[in-house]
């Protein structure tokens, strides 16, 4: 099974140990994904979020292939959903500012949705 992770823009460095990234590793060994691919909608980290500004055919090449795809937030769900018209599963953004991950059920009931999107 091939699992594609689509994310927002990259991340600008910071200082903290407690990003994105860490929290997305956390869920892929809870999940039993020891390999999968990642792309973002942007390689910019200053991306202002206009989506029409996405490359649309190179992330429709990115997605070739691909038997799973998670979408990491709203915005990419949606850009996923409606300009390219793809099944996929929306988790939450897993940024630490994402204060609906504060709640440990909350986050524990996205990683059962995913667990059985991806798995069945």
């Amino acid at each position: 099974m091939r699992v594609l992770i689509v994310g927002m823009n990259p991340a600008k460095p910071g200082k903290t140990k407690k990003t994105a990234l860490s929290r997305l590793y956390s869920w892929m060994d809870q999940l039993d994904l020891k390999y999968v691919s990642f792309t973002n909608l942007s390689a910019d980290p200053d991306w202002n979020f206009n989506l029409k500004t996405v490359d649309k055919k190179f992330l429709e090449n990115q997605l070739e292939g691909y038997d799973k795809i998670i979408a990491l937030g709203g915005l990419v769900s949606n850009y996923l959903a409606k300009y390219l018209r793809v099944d996929h599963i929306k988790m939450p953004h897993p940024s630490y500012r994402n204060r609906a991950l504060n709640d440990s059920n909350y986050e524990h009931e996205q990683l059962l949705k995913c667990r059985t999107y991806i798995y069945g």
